[in-house]
């Protein structure tokens, strides 16, 4: 695969949009190659490399001679194609919505394709068809039985039990109803990429309110990633900010970058300020990460991320005085379902 960065990222962290590993771009003081050479191989081997973008603005007036002008603008408009289909690819690949990540396209099952002497499709019997009338239905009557719940005790019949899930939930929900608006429609699912039997969903209750989720899709059963679905974190910002902890707490926010810089995270050079929302929260947080680092690659891949769904951690620094500002630790993961281990 091949992308193009700007030259303002030359020293920083980006990750391959292909398989998400981080890559180290060089110094533009580096003897870094023009447009079009290979900067580096990727870290893998292989046919992938990394193109560094030289020529914005007036430094096009270098190479103003003649033909070479005509060249320099051609290789300019094919590396803006490669920058706009690897932008496309990171959309279709990345977070809906702010929510759940869909990496993959719409499933659909061929039963040419699945029978004897076809090509083989991955665990067909357990991957979500919107095609297939049955899987269809039963996704939705899976639905309907989610946002019928009233109790934590009902919701957990539907919910993928993982260790210390219903402690979690009760201290979510504190005695309140699980829900209030019935299911309506289901707008649509895609499975995940290189996540077996685990389809995310987009769907509409009652009350017109969008709903954004994942299930793990089996022949047996189906079970909602509680967490997910609700975007769950271990603290509040209420608690965040009456607590202020040292260690590392973690949270299921949307980060979107920023420009506020203020008491310890002054230092616009060595700071990203970083914009955390969470849709259980009616104000968002700051949140800093170091600039050049794998953490702000992560967040913000070759600076097209932006504002998308994330595990993290944060904290907060010895005698911080400010309760809306704090450290990102770590990018734990894009996407608010925990991936499973393979």
């Amino acid at each position: 695969m091949v992308f193009s960065v700007s030259r303002a990222m030359g020293g920083s962290v980006v990750c391959c949009p292909g398989c998400a590993d981080e890559l180290s771009l060089p110094e533009l003081a580096d003897n870094v190659a023009v447009l079009g050479e290979v900067v580096e191989g990727h870290a893998g081997g292989g046919s992938e490399v990394v193109v560094i973008d030289h020529h914005r603005g007036s430094d096009v007036d270098e190479y103003a001679g003649g033909g070479g002008k005509v060249a320099l603008i051609i290789l300019s408009c094919l590396a803006a194609v490669l920058m706009v289909g690897c932008l496309g690819y990171y959309l279709l690949s990345g977070w809906n919505d702010g929510g759940v990540q869909g990496d993959g396209v719409i499933v659909h099952l061929d039963d040419e394709v699945n029978g004897s002497g076809g090509e083989e499709v991955m665990d067909a019997a357990y991957v979500f068809d919107p095609d297939n009338v049955e899987h269809t239905e039963r996704l939705e009557e899976f639905l309907k039985g989610v946002f019928a719940a009233k109790t934590v005790n009902d919701l957990m019949t539907y919910v993928d039990s993982k260790p210390g899930i219903r402690g979690k939930m009760e201290s979510f929900y504190d005695g309140k109803t699980v829900s209030t608006s019935s299911y309506k429609l289901l707008h649509n699912a895609m499975r995940l990429r290189d996540e077996s039997g685990t389809v995310s969903f987009h769907c509409q209750t009652e009350d017109y309110e969008n709903h954004i989720g994942v299930v793990r899709y089996s022949e047996d059963e189906i079970l909602l990633d509680w967490e997910s679905f609700v975007a769950y974190s271990e603290m509040s910002w209420m608690e965040l900010a009456e607590k202020k902890p040292t260690e590392p707490v973690m949270l299921r926010v949307v980060a979107k970058k920023a420009h506020y810089y203020n008491g310890v995270f002054s230092d616009e050079d060595k700071w990203q300020a970083v914009v955390l929302m969470s849709p259980n929260e009616e104000e968002p947080i700051y949140g800093y990460v170091k600039k050049k680092s794998s953490d702000a690659g992560r967040l913000f891949n070759f600076g097209l991320s932006d504002n998308q769904g994330v595990i993290i951690t944060v904290c907060y620094p010895e005698g911080a005085t400010e309760g809306n500002q704090v450290l990102i630790n770590s990018v734990v993961q894009s996407g608010w379902a925990i991936k499973k281990e393979k």
